[in-house]
């Protein structure tokens, strides 16, 4: 069976350690993430998987809108003249 060392902060090389302090501080937010998901259960899981989801359907739906209801007008604002 190959032997497999496990290094920390403290039993690293070296030169390894501005590597994990690199690491750790690009993926500090991982665990924070996880904590608060385990904590609101499915429902955070299903609201933090569907907000990007919500923004774009939110986004397409209210473009639509403002530029279906009423084109005479949003085109003499385009034409930079008054209304």
């Amino acid at each position: 069976m190959v032997e497999l060392t496990v290094y920390d902060e403290t039993t690293a090389p070296e030169a390894a350690r501005p590597h994990l302090d690199a690491a750790e501080r690009r993926n500090g937010f991982v665990s924070t993430l996880n904590g608060v998901l385990c904590l609101t259960g499915p429902t955070g899981i299903a609201v933090f998987l569907l907000t990007p989801v919500w923004l774009v359907v939110t986004g397409i739906v209210l473009y639509r809108r403002l530029t279906a209801s009423s084109p005479a007008a949003s085109h003499s604002v385009r034409a930079g003249a008054s209304v």
